[in-house]
């Protein structure tokens, strides 16, 4: 466990820089906004089409992980001494990308395989506290500390933990060809559109907090107190979680985000409200990612394939159709419409459990 949640650790600071300083520090460079856009939007469409590559020619095994683990640092170097030309940074953030699609799932199968759902969410809350620690330490450090390195220093630190976790092979029953997506596709859809749902959020829910009246240091805190919520769920969730409540908890974590995103939309102004909101992160973000990931690793009989489709349709399509249709959706009902998303999502969620649980009551064992 020590290791898993070193890893996490790690991982979700490596995470922290990118989205919080990485920007920053590409325009400090001289990269314009959308520059800037095409160069992180490499990450989110690598995570997507990598699980299709990986049905088709790969079985994530030990051979493929240690690869990618070394492929990933080499491409982290070379991103940072070839940062200042577009097309080498271009092509070196999309190996990064490409190679951690087959790090993160690999490990997320080992974690829930060993540790069970028990553990999963004590030893993943190490990737929240991670991200919590640069946010917090690295506007202090920045002047001595370059971004770009200490991004470098993350990823080693990743490569250098997942050379020390357990192994973990497909079982035989695990055939990559016959890994359906439509046999589930309910479950997929409501992924995809309950990511989506976090566009606005992630792009301008700063911007959108500053023009209601919120100062930055209020809206840091109110993200901080986000994640802390999150890590608290992570902590206390083996007490909750078991495989007959994951798809309850599953739409709970859904239909709780819709009622995020329309607080925000109709109490923006209001602070204590607000700090209302940001608990629901624990739901909508934290028992949501771990109820789905168990969820998908049962169904799918252990095929680590799972937890790279999690990633690429969710948090790779999702998040980058969420993201642009963001920009045009800005205004007064950007919440609403984040709502809309998770509406989408809630109800194909429910179609989802329904036919799952018929498909038990007939006592027909879910296969993948």
């Amino acid at each position: 466990m020590f290791i898993l949640s070193c890893f996490y650790f790690f991982c979700f600071s490596a995470i922290a820089v990118i989205i919080v300083f990485l920007p920053k520090e590409l325009s400090a460079l001289g990269y314009s906004f959308i520059d800037i856009s095409i160069l992180l939007s490499m990450a989110p469409i690598s995570r997507f089409i990598m699980p299709f590559i990986s049905k088709k020619f790969l079985k994530i095994n030990k051979f493929v992980f240690r690869t990618s683990l070394f492929l990933f640092y080499i491409s982290s170097v070379c991103f940072v001494f070839y940062v200042h030309n577009f097309y080498l940074a271009l092509f070196f953030i999309l190996s990064m990308g490409a190679n951690f699609s087959i790090i993160l799932p690999y490990v997320e199968s080992v974690a829930i395989h060993t540790l069970g759902k028990e553990k999963y969410g004590s030893s993943r809350l190490f990737g929240s506290l991670g991200f919590i620690f640069v946010t917090l330490i690295v506007p202090y450090t920045e002047t001595y500390i370059n971004t770009l390195y200490l991004m470098l220093i993350s990823d080693f630190l990743i490569v250098f933990f997942c050379l020390f976790i357990k192994n973990f092979e497909l079982s035989e029953k695990n055939d990559n060809n016959t890994f359906s997506l439509l046999k589930y596709s309910n479950i997929w859809i409501a992924i995809f559109f309950m990511q989506a749902s976090f566009g606005g959020f992630y792009n301008f829910y700063t911007i959108y907090e500053l023009e209601h009246g919120f100062d930055l240091k209020t809206i840091t805190w109110l993200i901080s107190f986000g994640v802390l919520c999150e890590v608290l769920i992570f902590t206390f969730q083996k007490q909750i979680l078991s495989k007959k409540t994951l798809t309850f908890f599953i739409s709970i974590s859904i239909f709780l985000t819709i009622i995020r995103w329309l607080l925000i939309h109709f109490f923006a102004d209001n602070v204590a409200i607000m700090y209302l909101s940001q608990s629901l992160h624990a739901f909508s973000f934290a028992l949501f990612h771990s109820s789905i990931a168990i969820h998908l690793f049962i169904i799918y009989n252990k095929n680590p394939l799972s937890q790279q489709f999690l990633g690429g349709i969710g948090y790779g399509l999702g998040a980058f159709v969420g993201s642009i249709t963001s920009g045009y959706l800005y205004g007064e009902n950007l919440f609403l419409f984040q709502a809309l998303f998770a509406l989408f999502a809630f109800i194909f969620i429910l179609r989802h459990n329904f036919f799952y649980s018929m498909n038990k009551s007939k006592d027909i064992k879910p296969t993948n």
